[in-house]
């Protein structure tokens, strides 16, 4: 084996027996709480969504943002028509529909956890553009700050919907536009599109506009 790879060699390189601090790890915990949010649907129509029947009667105390936080990375219009489908299914296989689970996507929060970030955070989000292009602010409540504290300011950006949209997605906007114009925004200020194809040219311009518009909005709002 050669000697770099060897178990003794690894225990000395350099931060092999660090621990990360309490503040690191504070850190690295809200950073996953920020992306976990910013996959969540809590775009202004998401959120006016009611909430299903189903749900309702057996969480009465969610909220619709509790409610899209434990939905996870999906979208109410790929719930509806994924529950649709196990109803359906259940009925054809004579199954207790009573006992089918509304479905939810990936990232979702506990219900704890959701109202912990309901009661921390206000939630900002910038809806998808027409290239796909979300962007999600995390402002924290000065009343929920403990002695010393400093307000946390949490900016997290959607990836890549891959669900078409005949499903509920936005693979569409997502695959075609955001992806294909390969931009890159930066909510501290600068815009850059490496070599963009020709035929995306127009989703370019619409997501550099948009990010833009974000970095205004979440500026005027952090104020």
């Amino acid at each position: 084996m050669n000697e770099s790879l060897s178990g003794s060699s690894i225990g000395k390189m350099p931060g092999a027996n660090l621990t990360p601090s309490a503040a690191q790890l504070r850190d690295i915990e809200h950073m996953r709480q920020a992306m976990a949010v910013g996959q969540s649907f809590v775009d202004p129509a998401s959120v006016a969504a009611p909430i299903p029947d189903v749900v309702a009667k057996k969480y009465p105390e969610y909220t619709p943002i509790i409610w899209r936080l434990v939905s996870g990375n999906m979208s109410p219009e790929a719930q509806a028509i994924e529950y649709d489908k196990l109803v359906r299914d259940a009925v054809a296989t004579g199954k207790d529909v009573s006992k089918i689970d509304y479905p939810i996507g990936k990232n979702a929060r506990t219900s704890d956890q959701a109202k912990s970030i309901e009661a921390m955070y206000e939630i900002i989000q910038q809806p998808n553009d027409p290239t796909g292009f979300s962007g999600t602010l995390l402002r924290q409540f000065p009343a929920s700050l403990k002695e010393g504290e400093t307000r946390e300011l949490l900016v997290a950006l959607r990836d890549t919907e891959f669900r078409p949209n005949e499903l509920g997605g936005n693979a569409n906007q997502d695959v075609s536009g955001a992806d294909q114009s390969r931009a890159t925004c930066s909510c501290a200020g600068s815009t850059s599109a490496p070599s963009p194809r020709p035929a995306a040219t127009t989703a370019q311009a619409t997501t550099n506009a948009t990010c833009a518009q974000l970095e205004r909005r979440f500026d005027s709002r952090a104020a």
